[in-house]
C-alpha cells in the first residue's frame, strides 16, 4: 500500500514538473509534457543503470 501512494505521488509530481519545465524552457513555445517526462525518466533510469 505505502510503495503504491509514494509511486502515485513520485509520478504526479514527475508529470507536473515535465509540464511546468516543459512552458518554461522556450517561453512562447512548449514543448509536450510527455517528451520532457520521457527525457527526466530516461535520465533517471540510466543513473539508476549505471549504479549497478
Amino acid at each position: 500500500g505505502q510503495h503504491l501512494l509514494g509511486a502515485a505521488l513520485i509520478g504526479m509530481l514527475l508529470m507536473v514538473l515535465a509540464d511546468w519545465v516543459g512552458r518554461q524552457l522556450i517561453f512562447p513555445y512548449e514543448i509536450p509534457a510527455g517528451l520532457v517526462a520521457s527525457l527526466i525518466g530516461g535520465a533517471y533510469f540510466m543513473w539508476g543503470l549505471r549504479r549497478l
